[in-house]
């Protein structure tokens, strides 16, 4: 494969994509911001501007694109202008030059309320800016909706010849600064921010490593469709009693989990697809991928 164009290079999901493409030999240009040294001492071929460089030249000679870049943002504004504005024009440049495209969405993107079942599979409905509340495992509904708002996108230039793999990752575990389960969200309940789930909740994850695993097989593949990406299901009880147990006594229990949760979403994400797809087997194991969250925050928070 020539060179393969990454937006969302310098994030957490990002970065470690880079760093997979690259020791498997690819070229990769990356569409950033600000200027990265470490991505730069790589060999990448930065492209200033973020998403409002997205032009015909930027994707000139590309022979994949993989859209990583995503805003958390609660403006809509902001988020559409990530997850669903950036997102067609990319499909649509993809189309026009023929290359392979992959988007990284979410799970999301489900309307939950509106499943048919306890087990949400790909074509379960979607949010829309009257189902934006509701159980989300997003830091803002406005993501949910937005990144929903851009799949569309994307399979109107599939229906039109595109071919694009949509990959819906659960809950991403792993560390690094930028991580949001592995840092943001345990930063939180240090500070004694409420947790705002049920530990009854269902808690869908998988780790970064994975997530790298499977975009890196849907290029590989030139895969054309979509699926979800979770390794499994625990409650988010599981999550919370790991964080809590990495620093005894650094999180006040009392403070984070109040008596009042939101509505508990207790169903579950179909895997199957992922399997049909990409002939996709996860390597880590709930324990492994929080056990590494542990070790990271005992060493920050020693």
């Amino acid at each position: 494969m020539g060179q393969i164009l990454i937006t969302g290079a310098t994030g957490f999901v990002g970065r470690r994509l880079v760093t997979k493409l690259l020791s498997d030999g690819h070229s990769i240009r990356a569409l950033v911001r600000n200027h990265d040294d470490a991505l730069a001492a790589q060999g990448v071929a930065l492209r200033l501007g973020g998403v409002t460089a997205i032009d015909a030249e930027l994707v000139d000679g590309c022979e994949a694109i993989v859209h990583v870049a995503a805003s958390f943002a609660a403006d809509l504004d902001e988020g559409r202008a990530v997850n669903r504005d950036a997102t067609g024009a990319l499909a649509t440049l993809a189309h026009r030059h023929n290359a392979h495209y992959v988007l990284l969405s979410t799970c999301a993107v489900y309307n939950n309320d509106l499943a048919p079942g306890p087990v949400i599979d790909e074509d379960a409905p979607r949010r829309d800016l009257d189902s934006m509340g509701g159980p989300t495992g997003s830091s803002s509904p406005v993501y949910g909706f937005t990144k929903a708002e851009g799949e569309i996108l994307v399979e109107q230039a599939r229906d039109a010849g595109l071919t694009a793999a949509i990959l819906r990752p659960s809950s991403v575990l792993g560390i690094g600064p930028t991580s949001t389960w592995g840092t943001k969200i345990p930063d939180r309940l240090r500070g004694g921010e409420p947790s705002g789930r049920s530990p009854e909740a269902t808690f869908g994850w998988l780790h970064v490593d994975d997530l790298v695993d499977a975009t890196v097989t849907a290029l590989a593949r030139n895969t054309n469709g979509t699926a979800n990406l979770v390794s499994g299901h625990e409650h988010y009880g599981a999550y919370l009693d790991a964080v809590i147990a990495a620093v005894p006594g650094a999180i006040d229990v009392d403070v984070i989990t109040p008596d009042i949760y939101d509505r508990a979403w207790t169903g579950r994400y179909a895997q199957q697809r992922a399997i049909d797809l990409l002939g996709w087997v996860p390597r880590y194991s709930f324990t492994d991928a929080m056990t590494e969250i542990q070790n990271d925050l005992q060493r920050r928070w020693a």
